[in-house]
This record gives structure tokens, sequence and C-alpha cells, in this order.
């Protein structure tokens, strides 16, 4: 039997404003609803998401021209990624990841589209979010829940803490991997300081690394869950 459908302060607001807007304009009010949620996910990623380039000290001009081949790369790791999960959280991390990167291209870009594969036609960002939204509820994902989990983690990345840095700077030196510490907006973050191997892996120079705080996310829960 499915569980009856979370309901947030905010989810509840929008029901209220959907229910108004349809008395006023004879529209269905879940098709309005359904829009707002949707707009909602998508406003709350950029947010996010901004929180963290801005931690990291990546653009969010707006308009300057992304990387789009990073950024096409990216989307393709995540989109492979669910294709081999092996269960329903691996799923719920790669729905919460393809959000990520595709509200970190419209960061980045500023452009009113977003092209994940070049086979697809041009889509806006809010098309993109709708459709990670509806195919994550088809595997039963709460996919702003998803999303939270991964983002939560993300922030990790970054610290606050001056002795932490210093400990994982000197941790990645004994490996053998020269880092770089920077801060930005109050969060140190840790960058490879060059393009360097040490043994199968690879650090390409700028690649943002884990200092030892970092917390893996957690899906054990199972607050990710529809039913």
């Amino acid at each position: 039997m499915r569980t009856p459908t979370k309901h947030t302060p905010k989810s509840l607001l929008i029901r209220s404003v959907a229910t108004s807007t349809a008395i006023e304009t004879g529209e269905k009010w879940q098709d309005i609803e359904k829009r707002l949620l949707m707009k909602s996910l998508a406003d709350y990623a950029l947010e996010k998401v901004k929180e963290f380039r801005e931690a990291s000290g990546l653009p969010c001009d707006n308009g300057v021209m992304a990387n789009h081949d990073l950024h096409h790369k990216l989307y393709t790791e995540e989109f492979n990624e669910y294709h081999e999960a092996t269960d329903d959280s691996e799923k719920a991390d790669s729905y919460a990841d393809q959000l990520v990167v595709a509200a970190g291209y419209q960061l980045d870009a500023g452009n009113d589209y977003f092209v994940p594969f070049p086979q697809w036609s041009k889509s806006d960002y809010w098309q993109i979010v709708e459709q990670i939204k509806n195919l994550s509820q088809l595997d039963s994902i709460d996919i702003l829940e998803a999303f939270n989990i991964a983002h939560n983690s993300n922030m990790t990345k970054f610290t606050k803490d001056h002795i932490v840095i210093t400990e994982s700077v000197d941790w990645y030196n004994a490996k053998g991997i020269e880092v770089t510490a920077k801060k930005t907006n109050g969060y140190w973050a840790l960058f490879s300081a060059k393009d360097q191997s040490v043994g199968e892996k690879h650090y390409p120079k700028g690649k943002l690394l884990k200092p030892l705080t970092f917390v893996e996310p957690d899906w054990s829960g199972g607050s990710w869950k529809l039913r």
C-alpha cells in the first residue's frame, strides 16, 4: 500500500495558492500545483548549488559562457551511473547529482536551455528539472529529499576550520599529492596543485579534493523513498 504523500508547510502553501488560482482561472488546481512544485524545486536547486559554487570559488555570473564539454561530461557520467545502479539508493544518488549538474550549468552559463546530450533538442533548465522530477517519481524517489542528502554531503567538501585544512594538507602530502588550500567566502577548500597521478588515481590541476572531515551521503534512513 502506498504511503500518503508527505506534506511540508511549503507544499501546503503551494496547494493553497494552486487552489485559489484555479478558482480564479478555471484551470485544474492539480495542474497549477504541479507547475508550482516544479518551479519551487528548480529555484531551490539553484539556491543550494549556488551556495556550493560560491564556497568553491566557482563563478555564478549568470551570463558567462559555460564549459559545455565539462557539463556534458558530468551529466553523461550521472546518466550512466543511473543505468549502472544496483539498488534504489544509487538511483537516488544519480538523480540528485543530475539535478546538481543541471543547476550548475544554469548558474555557470545563464543560458535559458541545457543540452545534456547532443541528440536531444534544446530544453530549458525548468524542463530538465521537471524531467528529473518525473523520472525519479517513477522510481518512487523523493527528489527533494535525495537532493538535500547529496547537497549536505557536498558541502562537507569545505570547512571553516583551519586546523582541519592543515591536517588534510599534511594527509595528502604524505600520499605524494600536492595540494593548494584556498579560503573563499569563509570556507576553506583543497585543490590539486597540478596534474598528477598517484597509483591508478589521477588528480587534474584544480580538482576539488575532500578534506578529512568529508561525509559521504547517507542513504540508510529511507527518507528519500516515496513508499
